[in-house]
């Protein structure tokens, strides 16, 4: 999957091939769109499965239920419930939804689309510094809800893992920001991350910094941390006159339906985006190029 490490390790010298994915589903069938190199296009028909909603829900339901369980978030202070191995679903959950869903883009409609993107990374697959980027968008959006960048493209053509999927909203209204030459500035907040082990993101994040970026992480110190204070860090430190590029979260999160979402920045305490938005509009105006809220329910952060 295409994502900030791939993109700040990187030098002037790699290369990449962009290929932007549209799928739109209309009622049970789906329209798949590939573009690239200037007006090249490639589509296709395919129908939609319903179990995949099916399953994918099920996973969802799971995947809720145990990490809930680690936070400690279930069945608090009641009696004579029914342990479930939420575990064990989970992973026979997952299993099932990639199974079909796999299964699914290996369809014979897709054949041509999985050739085009996989003979381009056989291509240049020699070259270390060389990839495949595929920009990918989905209507409606909970088709994007489904796991796209476990799409194996390639694999049964004997082709190496050169290619990178990341999300594209539909709809981008603003402009395009400008291209920096200083080192770019990141901003890591670090919230509750029970039952999450985000420490190779941590080193990989920091192992940036003085080389490729100036890095600068916020977050809970401990269980005697004051929460007030800790939200006025965090909302200092986003709307810092240093001006950062790219701002990231790390720790449990959800998306939310008046409030834009909800991130966990202490076991036991959450801030919503609304919360944070005025400080976001003043990191945009000193430069902020992007954000990544990482979701544990949805992707509409």
């Amino acid at each position: 999957m295409l994502n900030i490490f791939d993109f700040l390790k990187s030098d002037s010298s790699e290369s990449r091939t962009v290929f932007n994915l549209k799928v739109k589903q209309v009622g049970t069938v789906c329209d798949f769109e590939l573009s690239w190199d200037k007006g090249k296009i490639l589509s296709a028909e395919i129908n939609y499965p319903e179990s995949l909603t099916t399953l994918y829900q099920e996973w969802h339901h799971a995947y809720m239920g145990y990490y809930r369980k680690l936070r400690g978030r279930v069945n608090q202070g009641v009696t004579g419930t029914i342990r479930r191995d939420w575990r064990a679903i989970l992973v026979q959950q997952e299993t099932q939804l990639l199974y079909e869903f796999h299964d699914w883009l290996r369809s014979k409609e897709l054949f041509g689309i999985r050739t085009q993107i996989a003979n381009t990374a056989r291509k240049i697959a020699e070259k270390e510094t060389y990839w495949v980027d595929i920009f990918l968008t989905c209507t409606p959006l909970d088709l994007a809800r489904l796991p796209w960048e476990t799409w194996e493209i390639g694999t049964d053509l004997g082709v190496p893992g050169k290619i990178r999927i990341a999300r594209k909203p539909n709809n981008i209204i603003h402009e395009n920001f400008r291209s920096i030459r200083r080192k770019p500035r990141i901003l890591v907040i670090v919230g509750d991350d029970t039952g999450l082990n985000f420490q190779l993101e941590k080193e990989k994040i920091q192992s940036l910094d003085g080389k490729k970026a100036l890095v600068k992480f916020v977050g809970w110190e401990g269980k005697d941390e004051d929460i007030e204070g800790l939200k006025k860090r965090i909302f200092q430190a986003i709307a810092d006159k240093i001006g950062w590029d790219i701002l990231c979260f790390l720790g449990h999160s959800n998306e939310t339906v008046f409030t834009g979402g909800e991130l966990s920045i202490a076991p036991g305490m959450a801030i919503f985006i609304k919360e944070i938005s005025e400080s976001l509009q003043q990191a945009k105006k000193q430069g902020l190029q992007f954000a990544i809220f990482n979701s544990c329910s949805g992707i509409s952060i």
